[in-house]
């Protein structure tokens, strides 16, 4: 009778270790059956050290922190409308050479208004603009600049931003002769965490005249538009994740200045 000798040698006993002939493992469960640990023991899983737990602690720390400032941007309460205060500034070209114009503008200060978004101010008047210049002369049909620049003291912290465009003179064969200012909008202001608000300005043609220029100007209006609103972070929770990120860098800090120290003593005690 034609005996296996690989299990011929398991019964033996003679050899703990794992063999595998033909595909065929045969494990020995000696030590198991007389509640002996497995060959591997469990800390060469599981590391239950000092070092290990506060590596541990340090990670989890930071991970509540990230779930907690994910929270306050996911669970935070839908804003309610914003209010906008602020002052305006026209810079314009009040010299020769080219069309010479004039505003009635000097620092300016905006009527407060409130903007769910989506929300518009509508076409507001800003400011009169207007020539004194009696006709249009070869250096006023080069553009110069014009700029608005505005100040808004309200959303806090605040924040400032510009419109710019351009002003000239134009003539149709000098019998119809006018002043015309263009603006490059809408401009997009960013403010407050991530919120935007869209700024716009009129073209407008002022002083036109019957062989040369008239003395009527235009009024330059204003629109604002709240495209976007800024995310509001509780400062509670904001508080509160910051200081367990904090503590769980300080942590993985502490263990990263540790380890060299205990690798030192373990070589010293082998």
């Amino acid at each position: 009778m034609f005996t296996n000798p690989t299990l011929r040698f398991a019964r033996r006993g003679g050899n703990r270790r794992n063999m595998g002939i033909c595909g065929e493992t045969f494990q020995d469960k000696s030590r198991t059956s007389a509640g002996e640990a497995p060959a591997s023991d469990v800390s060469e899983v599981f590391d239950t050290s000092d070092s290990s737990r506060s590596r541990n602690s340090g990670w989890s720390l930071v991970r509540w922190a990230g779930a907690l400032t994910v929270g306050a941007f996911v669970f935070a309460a839908p804003a309610a409308a914003i209010t906008f205060d602020g002052t305006y500034v026209v810079s314009y070209n009040d010299s020769d050479p080219g069309l010479v114009v004039h505003v009635d503008a000097p620092p300016g200060t905006l009527s407060s208004f409130d903007l769910d978004v989506g929300g518009s101010t509508g076409w507001f008047p800003l400011f009169d603009i207007w020539t004194e210049e009696c006709c249009v002369n070869q250096d006023d049909f080069v553009a110069q600049p014009i700029d608005v620049s505005y100040t808004f003291t309200s959303p806090p912290p605040g924040f400032t931003d510009s419109v710019d465009g351009e002003t000239a003179g134009s003539s149709f064969f000098g019998i119809i002769e006018w002043g015309r200012v263009s603006w490059n909008d809408p401009v997009a202001f960013a403010f407050g965490n991530g919120g935007i608000l869209l700024a716009y300005l009129s073209d407008e043609t002022f002083s036109a005249g019957l062989f040369g220029l008239g003395t009527r100007g235009a009024t330059v209006n204003a629109k604002f538009t709240l495209q976007v609103a800024p995310v509001p972070i509780p400062p509670a929770i904001a508080l509160f994740a910051g200081g367990l990120g904090a503590l769980g860098y300080l942590a993985m800090r502490r263990r990263r200045k540790e380890a060299p120290n205990e690798a030192s003593n373990d070589f010293s005690a082998g």
